[in-house]
């Protein structure tokens, strides 16, 4: 027997009958919904359709006026991805979570390689001639 709770990929044919039931049952009746697969459960439908698959998710590329907005907004209200995604249409909090997450490790690793610590004279002047 499959546990409905552990992780499996999704297939493409899961894909499609998601999007037909979310069609057809509409985008709220995920435990009807879940009845369909024999692997998946009402929570994961919900997330695949709200995070992958729902049409008005953007999957262009980022701009810098995005990535400029989310650092704007992370330090006026924080963590809190899905009330920033309102002010980004189409992108996810979960998008937005992990765009900030790359563009914080971008920023540590452009200062990092900027940052040289001083470690005192160069050893060549503490040589003494012989």
């Amino acid at each position: 027997m499959h546990d409905p709770n552990k992780r499996h990929t999704w297939t493409g044919e899961e894909d499609r009958r998601l999007k037909e039931l979310v069609r057809t049952v509409g985008p709220r009746k995920w435990g009807i919904i879940s009845t369909h697969f024999k692997n998946r459960n009402a929570k994961q439908c919900h997330q695949r359709w709200h995070y992958v698959l729902k049409p008005s998710i953007t999957r262009e590329p980022w701009t810098e006026e995005e990535d400029n907005a989310i650092m704007q907004y992370q330090i006026q209200i924080g963590n809190k991805w899905s009330q920033i995604a309102k002010f980004l249409h189409g992108r996810t909090g979960y998008a937005i979570r992990n765009r900030y997450n790359f563009l914080s490790k971008r920023q540590l690793e452009e200062a990092q390689r900027h940052f040289r610590p001083f470690l005192g004279p160069p050893l060549s002047l503490h040589i003494q001639p012989a």
